[in-house]
């Protein structure tokens, strides 16, 4: 984490406020203050305050291990005997001190870029860039009216050529941030470049009807992926199908990824991802891709990725996976499956990372007007589960028309049972669990025998009555139970009934003598009973 002192100082109150200029309208975020008018097309989104928020909290955290991992690579180059520092500046073998830079691609009013230089510490250059000439203009203005021209730099031009550019002149950005309206996909390929080894790419997407809906074609078209329609997973699905184009393309270029946090939020995607130099593991990303098998009638799923890990020589390789883990019906209600992706299958997020940042929200939440929020969210997303998808109880208990069982109940049967469970920060009432469906199917199995469930409410030849068949007695369970007539153990004939005693035992047979004299005493009714 940061400094304390440094946090503090980016977390104090702004200094006084310009006056507003006649004819716009200035808007307080943070530190930062824009002026706008409603005529432009250039827009404030005050609902985007919670993602600004987030960013700067994300930044700020990640930022203190970097920039000490830079000094570290940076200190190290400067103690080689042929990288000594020499009198001349201009020295081509002096390591050049490591800059902290952001690049912000589509900045519109350039609000983001100007509380990211006022309330994140040591950072060096912000630069704000935006396509249109109106935004550029906004941008120079606000830059000018918050005093932040010595760390923000306006920058007018295509985002990709701006990116491209900079990987061809050797200048990556630590962090590169990307919210456009609509889709991140025609910036991956540039931005994967154009981050620094071990920096920060931030982006988000807000088409989320092809991310997660209905529009599966626009989604391969622009992902390389197909998502699932009718889902109830279909917001994580979204967040894993970007993280796998991510992925794909940083593998072409000798990276990998590390996801920090990747969240659904609202409308939107938002993932905060590290980007890494190294072959090696960029070919390991086999194994944290794969593809999807659900089955839109019960909603049970399973995963299949596309390689996994060998021993080989005493070192890790990826080797091929065997499959499919599923047939073509559903093995529970026998419908057809139906296949997404590819995805990425890694975990969403760095736990320890994600409660390193809670904890700096928590000591500083006069910084963050939307702290509350915040400090949820990434409590939830530290106590996931990295298990991929997650399961929607009701909809279980719909496909049976069955009352749902609170999610604690429900919860404690896989618990109980040696499973994982957690909830999930993508919607409420959604359980990420280790078990199997064969299991869950199982517990509600059981809960729906206990609360009063009525079978006519399931229709003839739904997906729910084949089911129900499935979960019902197992037609080779009746060789276990009573048949009629058919006797196979002895009943006791009489009391204290037994093997007899040895011949010529007098006195154990006038025992036995007496007793059957008492019982021949008895009322048949009594006699009755003991027997």
């Amino acid at each position: 984490m940061a400094a304390p002192a440094a946090v503090a100082a980016a977390a104090s109150s702004p200094a006084a406020p310009r006056p507003t200029p006649e004819g716009l309208v200035a808007v307080t975020e943070g530190q930062a203050t824009i002026l706008y008018d409603d005529a432009q097309s250039v827009f404030y989104n005050e609902v985007q305050e919670f993602n600004r928020d987030l960013s700067i909290s994300i930044i700020r955290t990640w930022l203190a291990g970097y920039r000490a991992s830079q000094l570290q690579r940076y200190e190290k180059r400067m103690s080689m005997p042929d990288r000594r520092p020499s009198p001349n500046d201009n020295d081509p073998k002096k390591p050049e001190k490591p800059q902290m830079t952001i690049f912000e691609g589509l900045s519109a009013t350039g609000l983001r870029s100007i509380r990211y230089a006022k309330e994140i510490p040591d950072i060096d250059e912000v630069v704000a860039n935006d396509f249109d000439k109106r935004a550029v203009a906004a941008i120079k203005r606000n830059v000018s009216h918050n005093d932040v021209a010595a760390r923000v730099t306006p920058s007018h031009g295509d985002a990709n050529l701006v990116m491209y550019r900079a990987v061809s002149e050797g200048r990556r950005y630590s962090v590169v941030d990307l919210d456009p309206y609509g889709t991140a996909g025609p910036f991956l390929d540039a931005a994967v470049q154009a981050v620094a080894d071990g920096g920060l790419l931030c982006i988000t997407c807000t088409g989320m009807a092809v991310l997660a809906g209905s529009q599966f074609e626009a989604c391969y078209a622009k992902y390389g992926s197909m998502s699932l329609p009718n889902a109830e997973f279909c917001h994580e699905m979204g967040l894993r199908t970007l993280l796998h184009t991510v992925q794909t393309l940083t593998g072409r270029h000798g990276r990998y990824i590390k996801p920090l946090l990747s969240l659904s939020i609202d409308f939107y995607i938002r993932v905060f991802v590290q980007v890494f130099d190294g072959p090696a593991k960029a070919k390991r990303a086999a194994q944290d891709s794969g593809l999807v098998y659900n089955c839109p009638s019960c909603y049970s799923f399973a995963t299949h990725p596309f390689g996994k890990s060998v021993q080989k020589g005493g070192q890790s390789r990826t080797g091929l996976s065997t499959g499919p883990p599923v047939g073509p019906l559903c093995a529970y209600c026998e419908s057809p499956h139906h296949v997404g992706g590819p995805v990425y299958l890694g975990p969403l997020h760095d736990v320890a990372f994600a409660r390193e940042a809670r904890a700096l929200v928590q000591k500083h939440p006069g910084a963050f007007k939307t702290h509350t929020r915040i400090t949820g969210m990434l409590t939830v997303a530290s106590e996931e589960l990295p298990t991929p998808l997650y399961y929607s109880v009701a909809a279980l208990c719909r496909v049976v028309r069955a009352q749902s069982p609170a999610i604690p109940v429900f919860a404690s049967a896989l618990l109980n049972a040696g499973y994982q469970v957690s909830l999930t920060h993508c919607a409420p009432g959604m359980l990420k669990t280790d078990a199997p469906p064969a299991f869950l199917w199982h517990v509600l199995k059981h809960w729906i025998q206990q609360s009063g469930w009525v079978r006519k409410n399931v229709a003839h030849l739904s997906p729910g009555e084949r089911l129900l068949k499935r979960l019902g007695l197992h037609a080779d369970a009746s060789r276990f139970g009573r048949k009629p007539g058919l006797v196979r153990f002895q009943i006791n004939p009489t009391a204290n009934w037994g093997p007899k005693a040895r011949a010529g035992n007098t006195k154990a047979i006038k025992n036995v003598a007496s007793q059957k004299e008492a019982t021949a005493a008895q009322p048949p009714a009594k006699r009755a009973r003991d027997a």
